[in-house]
C-alpha cells in the first residue's frame, strides 16, 4: 500500500454512535487517500519517518514513487504535493509541542517546512516539489482477471512456447503475470510499454516492483530499445542491468513485490521502448509478476518557467520596517509566507501585488525565511535579515 490521489470513497463499517461513517478518505487496491484536512499532516509524518530511520537501525525507511516491503514509502510526488496544499498549521505545530514536552523530540518538518525542499528537491534547490512528472505510468488497472492484457499501449510477443503475458487482478490489485512450469518446452515473453518520449525531460529514471511467485530463478530481464517497431527480433535491445554502475539486477526476485528503485535511464535519449522479457526452460521456470511501471523525468520546459519565476528580488535585505518583493511577472503573487527560525508562520499575505511594500515592523530581528508561490503553484524562497 502506498499514499496516493484516488479511489473509492471509505466509510467507516462501524461508526461510533450517531455518526454515518463517511469518513472523507479514499482508496483502492493498492493505495489511500486520507481526507484534505490531514494530508499535509501525513507526508510531514512519512518525511520524518525517511530521515529518522537510516541505515544501522532497524530499518532503513526511504522515500519513492511506490512502497514496498523493503523499507520504501510512496508516493513520493504525491506527499510533495500534499505538503504544499495543506501547510502547516497552529493544530499541527500545538501537537508537535506536545510531544516535544513528552518526548524531548520534535518532528523538524513541521518546525521547518522548508527542509522538505531542501531535502527531496531539485539540485538548484527551487521547484523540485513539482518538477517532475510521469512520462509513463503503469498501465495495467484496466485489465480483468485471467485474460490477456489489451492495454492500448502495450505490446505482449509470445516469441516461443505456449504461453504469454496476462493481466491479473488479485485481491483489488492489478497486475501483469506470465508464468511457466518446469517441464514446459523454451519459453520466451515479451510485455513492451508504449513508445516513451524522453526528448523533453532529463534526469529521467524507470521504477517498478516485480514479484517471483515460487523464488526459483531470475528469469526476467529489463530491457530497452530505441528502434523498436513492432518486431522485437530486428530491434537492437541493452540490458538494463548493463548500464547499472554497482551492477545490482534491475528488478527484485523475491516471493512479494519488491521495488527496484530508481533506475537512471541517462544513456538514452529520444524515443524509447521498455521490455520486460520472461525466459524459461525445462530447468528454470517459475511466475513472474510486474506491477508499478513508472518512467518519471524533469520537464525541460517546466524548468525553463521555474527560472522565470525565480527572477524575483527581495529588497532592502537586510530590512527594518519595510520590504518589496519585485517580480517581472505583472500579475498577483498567490501568496507569500514569512517563516522565523522555528518554522513557524510570522506573516502570510495572499494575491499580493508585485513592487508594493510588506510591512514587517511587528516582527523581531533575526533570520527569515521568505517562500512565494505564484498563480501556477511554482515556489521559490529567499532568506531574509530583519534587523
Amino acid at each position: 500500500m502506498y499514499f496516493d490521489n484516488g479511489g473509492s470513497d471509505y466509510t467507516d463499517p462501524t461508526p461510533f454512535g450517531g455518526i454515518n461513517g463517511a469518513t472523507g478518505c479514499k482508496y483502492d487496491g493498492d493505495s489511500w487517500e486520507p481526507r484534505d484536512e490531514v494530508k499535509g499532516d501525513v507526508a510531514r509524518m512519512l518525511f520524518y519517518m525517511a530521515v529518522r530511520y537510516e541505515s544501522g537501525d532497524m530499518v532503513d525507511l526511504e522515500l519513492a514513487e511506490y512502497s514496498s516491503s523493503s523499507g520504501l514509502h510512496g508516493k513520493l510526488s504525491t506527499l510533495l504535493q500534499w505538503h504544499i496544499d495543506d501547510p502547516v498549521d497552529k493544530w499541527e505545530l500545538d501537537r508537535n509541542e506536545k510531544i516535544y514536552i513528552e518526548q524531548k523530540n520534535r518532528n523538524p518538518f513541521i518546525n521547518h517546512p522548508e527542509y522538505v525542499e531542501m531535502i527531496w528537491g531539485d539540485d538548484s534547490g527551487t521547484g523540485g516539489t513539482d518538477e517532475w512528472v510521469n512520462l509513463f505510468k503503469e498501465g495495467f488497472a484496466s485489465v480483468t482477471a485471467n485474460e490477456a492484457i489489451s492495454i492500448t499501449g502495450w505490446t505482449v510477443i509470445n516469441e516461443s512456447g505456449a504461453k504469454e503475458w496476462s493481466g491479473k487482478d488479485y485481491n483489488s490489485n492489478k497486475y501483469a503475470q506470465m508464468s511457466a512450469y518446469q517441464g514446459d518446452a523454451s519459453e520466451i515473453d515479451w510485455l513492451i510499454t508504449e513508445a516513451i518520449d524522453l526528448s523533453e525531460s532529463s534526469d529521467v529514471v524507470l521504477n517498478f516492483d516485480t514479484k517471483d511467485g515460487y523464488n526459483k530463478g531470475a528469469v526476467l530481464e529489463v530491457l530497452v530499445s530505441d528502434n523498436f517497431n513492432g518486431d522485437q527480433a530486428t530491434a537492437n535491445w541493452v540490458k538494463l542491468d548493463a548500464i547499472l554502475a554497482d551492477g545490482a539486477s534491475s528488478s527484485g526476485y523475491a516471493n512479494q513485490f519488491t521495488n527496484s528503485g530508481d533506475i537512471s535511464l541517462s544513456a538514452f535519449t529520444g524515443t524509447i521502448h521498455i521490455a520486460f522479457k520472461y525466459s524459461g526452460s525445462t530447468t528454470l521456470s517459475t511466475t513472474m509478476q510486474v506491477d508499478n511501471v513508472v518512467v518519471k523525468g524533469k520537464d525541460v520546459t517546466l524548468k525553463v518557467r521555474e527560472k522565470a519565476f525565480n527572477n524575483i528580488n527581495i529588497y532592502p535585505n537586510p530590512a527594518t520596517n519595510q520590504i518589496t518583493v519585485s517580480s517581472d511577472d505583472v500579475n498577483k503573487i498567490k501568496e507569500i509566507r514569512i517563516y522565523n527560525q522555528l518554522g513557524q508562520i510570522t506573516k502570510f499575505i495572499q494575491q499580493h501585488e508585485p513592487n508594493r511594500p510588506i510591512d514587517i515592523s511587528t516582527l523581531v530581528n533575526g533570520i527569515y525565511v521568505v517562500q512565494i508561490t505564484n498563480n501556477e503553484g511554482q515556489t521559490t524562497a529567499q532568506k531574509l535579515l530583519i534587523k
